[in-house]
């Protein structure tokens, strides 16, 4: 459950939201025609929308080092289906024949 909202939230409004600041801060600079309020606006904007979207893809090692620290079984928010507690056992792909 945890995971299918942090996907919709990184993957249906971060990502599309900092796309479309990246664009308004590019077309705000490249309009700018020498103006330097305007053209600073411009970078503003950009850098803001590039550091947002650098935490967004980052999130994931925060929330794994706030859940880690709290003592939260490493890796299961994310993927609950790869819990393994006990022995586990991972079938090989490598096949020998018999043959002599």
């Amino acid at each position: 459950m945890l995971a299918r909202v942090y996907d919709f939230l990184v993957k249906w409004i971060a990502t599309p939201l900092a796309v479309v600041a990246i664009t308004i801060g590019a077309v705000i600079l490249m309009i700018s025609a020498g103006n330097p309020n305007l053209a600073e606006t411009g970078k503003k904007i950009l850098w803001a929308a590039i550091i947002g979207l650098v935490l967004v893809f980052c999130s994931w090692l925060i929330i794994n080092a706030i859940l880690s620290a709290l003592g939260f079984n490493m890796g299961t928010w994310w993927n609950p289906n790869l819990v393994c507690e006990t022995d586990c056992v991972v079938p090989s792909s490598d096949k020998k024949s018999d043959k002599k």
